[in-house]
């Protein structure tokens, strides 16, 4: 015989019956609906609140004006003006310097990837993505600021572009959500618009193969909203295993049903700032 795996259920049931009867999530059987989505609001509530993201691992970042100094890219007079400039427009530094002076944006990416410990492409196919590479969603990409843009090989790596400056907590989300090994790869914006506009675009939702990723991932509005979509996409197939992962201040689950891979996606602070960021796309 089978129990439920519901601490506040604990229901039995013939083993002859769990074929035909309940939920398994992560190995675990549970009786009903209702007991998937109690599992869920205190495994989605046992989330540390979020805290300043890291800017990078390692060793403290030098700032992009000493790198740009040290690379002989700027003179410290032009460094000063650019700074003082930027006080008033709110433009990136980097962004500052070459409207002020007309840098080559690969001196620019250059730096910034120095500071971030990371690659950088200059320039890159937009069609590479058109397959939508590892099946994230457009809501998730937008969220994660990061677009994959190679299959993962069979040591789990996969290149992943990224604009300046680097979400280290989401590149960690990302690796535990999908099992991968990120390579880090530092675009220009544009570029990177360029990317998310082309994600995807050559997969048709319904010729997708069910028996890999899909990019079928969703935001919703709240953690309720989450608990309900989690357990719904869980039911459809009868047996799961779910992978989350958490990055400020959003929360993704990915539910591997027996046919299909899903990924909910919400904000932990509600914010209604954090879903636009997340369903749209800045420009």
């Amino acid at each position: 015989m089978a129990r439920c795996a519901s601490d506040a259920c604990g229901r039995w049931r013939p083993d002859v019956l769990i074929g035909h009867f309940g939920l398994t999530i992560d190995d675990r059987w549970f009786c009903s609906q209702a007991c998937v989505e109690r599992m869920l609001r205190l495994r989605l509530s046992d989330v540390p609140a979020p805290a300043a993201p890291p800017t990078m691992p390692g060793p403290p970042q030098l700032r992009l004006g000493a790198l740009l100094r040290h690379h002989g890219t700027l003179s410290a007079d032009q460094l000063h003006h650019a700074l003082e400039q930027q006080r008033t427009s709110g433009l990136k530094l980097g962004a500052q310097a070459k409207a002020l002076f007309g840098l080559d944006g690969s001196l620019i990416l250059k730096a910034l990837a120095a500071q971030a410990g990371a690659r950088y492409l200059m320039a890159i196919d937009p069609l590479t993505v058109r397959e939508a590479p590892g099946g994230l969603s457009r809501a998730a990409i937008l969220a994660l600021g990061l677009i994959p843009f190679s299959q993962p090989d069979e040591r789990r790596f996969v290149r992943v572009a990224s604009k300046a400056p680097v979400r280290w907590d989401a590149v960690k989300a990302l690796r535990r959500i999908a099992d991968w090994n990120p390579e880090l790869y530092l675009v220009e914006d544009e570029t990177w618009n360029q990317l998310l506009d082309h994600y995807g675009i050559a997969v048709a939702a319904p010729a997708r193969n069910p028996n890999t990723v899909r990019a079928n991932g969703m935001l919703v509005r709240d953690q309720h909203e989450a608990v309900t979509r989690i357990a719904n996409i869980a039911a459809e197939s009868r047996r799961a295993h779910l992978a989350d992962a958490h990055w400020d201040p959003y929360t993704m689950v990915r539910v591997h049903g027996q046919r299909t891979v899903q990924d909910v996606l919400f904000s932990r602070t509600g914010s209604e700032e954090a879903s636009w960021q997340a369903a749209n796309t800045s420009r």
